[in-house]
Formats: structure tokens, sequence, C-alpha cells
């Protein structure tokens, strides 16, 4: 942020104090299983819940991003704030501001401008997204995630209703008043089978000390690559390896390839639209394990883990994506982790999906690295390092912290 912009957010912030003063953001109450039912009007939608949070997955809009068929252009207007919530949403940004534990940058963001629809036979070729900021973001895609007061009385028109209609559908996203911020995660496996997950530190908005995906964040103008229209596929796939870039250290050519999982929407996030894919890698874990965190990274990114998943992926339960896990990641598992779990071990039994063959031969290297770590530890040479390079944690699938 310039110093004009900080200057300018201090005024506004002093102007309003008296309201700032009155007003209070607490958090919205649990759903119940009548909520669950309505979300799912037909057999295009399947609802999950993980930690008792919910994921809306759209198997017909996964279907069509999967297949190419579906494209993403980027708007050249930016997401502006509607009337209906644009002073007690600011007055949110200003409160969260004040915290001294908030890490807040307004950085640019992506939004979903187009409405998906509720019906099994719905067709779409394009999803416009528009640009915006994160104060932007948290004034309105955050803010609905809270059951504003002010002087202790509620304030109308805001909360729940904000994206879940009068009869307990989801809005769309088109006819939406919220920004719709794109969240972006990536699975990514290593060439000798091992699958790179990211325990977030305090400072982060989303799920705070949980145990994340490779790579997670939200998409962002810059994941187009210079151009206006690309399928939505490859714009997931853009934004979920710039994030494990941004907190893994892997370099883009590391990359070997990426694959769409799925799309759905995240309740407790205000029905944010969430985009998954799964990523292959040319490095192996103890390459990966001897780098440091990004520095730009470290204030959010408390550790970097490379685990084994447990089980043979015939075995694995879509519906209890924890037990894929070592039982130290299962503690506090994020949704976005949990949910893009839950779509690998469809993808691993499925062998009509794209991605199937391809995980398999990368999962099945699991047993050619233990075999080697066992010659190692009989040459008395083994896990000597292991483990210990800039404070990451390689750990095994039977292993209980």
């Amino acid at each position: 942020m310039s110093v004009a912009s900080a200057v300018l957010l201090f005024i506004a912030m002093y102007k309003h104090r008296k309201e700032l003063a009155a007003a209070d953001f607490p958090d919205q109450t649990f759903w119940s299983s009548e909520d669950k039912r309505l979300l799912a009007p037909n057999s295009r939608f399947r609802v999950e819940e993980y930690s008792k949070e919910i994921f809306v997955y759209d198997l017909r809009i996964s279907q069509l991003i999967r297949t190419g068929d579906l494209k993403a252009t980027l708007s050249k207007q930016s997401y502006v704030l509607p009337p209906k919530i644009r002073n007690i949403g600011n007055l949110y940004v200003f409160k969260e501001l004040k915290k001294k534990n908030r890490v807040l940058y307004n950085d640019k963001m992506v939004g979903w401008n187009t409405d998906v629809g509720t019906t099994s036979d719905h067709t779409l070729v394009r999803v416009e997204m528009q640009r915006g900021r994160y104060f932007p973001h948290l004034a309105s895609d955050e803010f609905a995630e809270k059951e504003p007061t002010k002087n202790g009385e509620d304030v109308p028109g805001t909360g729940r209703q904000l994206f879940v209609s009068k009869n307990g559908q989801l809005r769309d996203l088109g006819k939406s008043w919220l920004f719709n911020g794109v969240g972006t995660s990536t699975l990514a496996f290593t060439s000798d089978g091992k699958l790179v997950v990211i325990k977030q530190s305090e400072a982060n908005a989303n799920n705070p000390g949980f145990s994340a995906p490779s790579g997670s964040g939200g998409l962002e103008p810059k994941d187009f690559r210079g151009q206006t229209e690309i399928p939505l596929r490859d714009l997931a796939a853009n934004g979920g390896n710039r994030e494990l870039g941004e907190e893994s250290n892997v370099q883009d050519e590391e990359v070997v390839d990426s694959y769409f999982l799925g799309f759905g929407r995240w309740l407790q996030k205000a029905g944010r639209p969430e985009l998954y894919t799964l990523t292959f890698l040319s490095i192996d874990s103890d390459t990966l394990d001897q780098r440091p965190i990004p520095r730009k990274d470290k204030r959010f990114v408390k550790d970097r883990v490379l685990a084994e998943l447990v089980g043979d992926p015939s075995s694995w339960d879509p519906s209890q994506p924890e037990a894929m896990l070592i039982p130290k990641l299962r503690q506090r598992m994020s949704l976005p982790l949990a949910a893009s779990l839950s779509l690998l071990a469809r993808v691993a039994q499925d062998p009509t999906t794209e991605a199937y063959e391809r995980f398999h031969a990368v999962y099945a290297q699991r047993s050619l690295a233990a075999k080697s770590d066992v010659s190692d530890v009989e040459t008395g040479m083994g896990w000597v390092t292991d483990g210990m390079v800039a404070g990451h944690t390689r750990v095994q699938p039977d292993e209980v912290i």
C-alpha cells in the first residue's frame, strides 16, 4: 500500500471512529442438517462436511472445466462495493485493520462474476472474472461470514442472506452482491510419491494453524499470464502452481504437469468458489526438503511436510479424507485439504479419469523410496539428516504424534 493510500485509510478510520466503536462482527452459527439438504437441490451437487465446515461439490461445472470446454475471461472492469453493504462492510475492514495479529495487504485478486445455474442440464461456455483488491474482498466476502450489529442491534440485509436465498439455496455467483474471490489449491506430489503439505501459521486468514494443500490461496489477474481468455482448468493450474511456488519453493520448471480435480463452493466462506488441481513434480522429496520456505511467505507458512499418504488408493473413502493422512496431519485439517483429498480419492479409483494412470505411476514410487531408505539404514547412513533440514519434516505413514 502506498503512503498516500495509507494516509487516506487512516483519515477514513478516524472519520468513522464513532460508528466503528458501535459496530461488532461476531461469527455466524453452525448450519443444520436441513440447511445442508437444501444446498443440494438435485444430483448435480454433492454436499460434504469436514470438521463442521461444509463444501458443496458442483459435478456439472467440474466436468465442463475438466474437459477444457469452459473458458475464463478477465474483465477490464473492477468490482465496486454495492451501496447495500458499502458502509458497514468498510467498517468491518477498519475493525480488522486495528487487530494486532491480523496481517493485511491490499493485493490484487480475481472474483467470479457469472451465474452457473442449479440444474444438471445447465450449459455454460464462458465465465467472467472481475478484477478486485483484498480490502473490497474483506468488505464483501469475509464480511458476509459475520452477523454484524450496531449498538447491539442486528444490521438488516447482511449476514447469511448475502449468499443464501430465501429458499435456503446458495445465491448464484453472477447475481451476488459479493466479490466472490476465487480460491485455488493444488495437491503436489514429488517424483518419489510424497505429498507436499503446508502447515499454516496463525497469521493466515483462512484456517490459521491448520494443514493445507501444497499450494493454496486466491486467484490473481497475473494467473491469466497476459491473456484475456484461457481455459478455466489452465487458470486453476496457474493459480495453484503459483501458490505452490510461493509457499513451498517449487520452481516453475519443476512442475511436470497438472490435472483438474474439481470445483465447488465453501459454505463457511460465504459460498466462495473453489478450484482444485493435482500437480506432479520432477524433483524428489529429499531435494525439496533441503529448501527453505521463501522469505516472503515465512510469516504465513509454519512448516512444510513431505508425507506419505496412508493405505492403498483402492481402499480410500472419499467421504473420510482425513484417513488418508498420517495422524499428525489429521488433527487440524483445513477444508481445502479435505476437499482436494476427497477428489483425489475419486480420481485414484476411476480409470476413466485423465490423471488415473499418472497418479498411480507416481504413487508407486513410494515403495521404491522406502526400499532405498531401508538400504541406507542397514549401512549405518540412513536417517542421519532426514527431517533435520531447514525446520521441515519428512514423515512416514505409521508415525503417531
